[in-house]
């Protein structure tokens, strides 16, 4: 049978706080991951920094509770992360995923919990870890990226790298083609980056 990442002997459900912003198939995938799972995982909350009614109701749906952040009220990196610290307590989370990328965490968050910290990025990492992957990969030429979902503390690549899926970025012919292939690649590696992390997977 497989195991979590981190060797839990705790039969308790896996706790997962979420961070979210527009992008609604990155958290169908969660929402996939903790239906799957059968009472193995569950989302105590959703930090939602949008305002999109679709990325809201999926939220409701699939956490205990949801909180739409209002951007403009966080006025510094170091509120938002003071609230993502808070959050992670108040939840007893296990783990925070970001569905907005790594640079939601910054060095509060880092330093207090780096082994807990959970996101996905469009290319093939270590490759294009930047911002517009994508279109950095395109401008440099390469024939194939692809999508990564990641633990930013484990303590060594295979434990890193949770999930990845490459793709052939000459077989579109457009741009947009693209970025809706790489955002399909994002959620596929997000959905089965987590269940290897809580050991639904290996």
């Amino acid at each position: 049978m497989s195991t979590s990442l981190d060797e839990s002997s705790s039969k308790n459900p896996i706790r997962l706080l979420v961070v979210t912003g527009d992008k609604l198939k990155l958290l169908e995938a969660v929402e996939r991951v903790v239906k799957s799972s059968e009472g193995q995982i569950e989302v105590p909350a959703i930090l939602a920094f949008t305002e999109a009614k679709s990325v809201l109701n999926l939220a409701h749906s699939c956490a205990q509770e949801t909180l739409c952040i209002d951007q403009a009220s966080c006025e510094s990196p170091e509120t938002t992360e003071e609230l993502l610290v808070y959050m992670y307590g108040r939840y007893q989370s296990d783990y925070i995923v970001s569905l907005l990328g790594a640079q939601v965490f910054g060095p509060i968050t880092r330093k207090l919990m780096m082994q807990k910290l959970v996101a996905s990025h469009q290319s093939l990492l270590p490759a294009f870890p930047g911002q517009e992957p994508l279109q950095a990969a395109l401008k440099e030429g390469v024939c194939v990226s692809g999508a990564t979902c990641y633990r930013l503390g484990a303590p060594d690549r295979s434990m890193r790298y949770l999930a990845q899926e490459a793709l052939r970025l000459e077989a579109y012919s457009t741009l947009e083609d693209a970025q809706a292939a790489m955002c399909a690649a994002e959620a596929e590696v997000l959905e089965q980056g987590l269940l290897r992390l809580c050991g639904l997977t290996n």
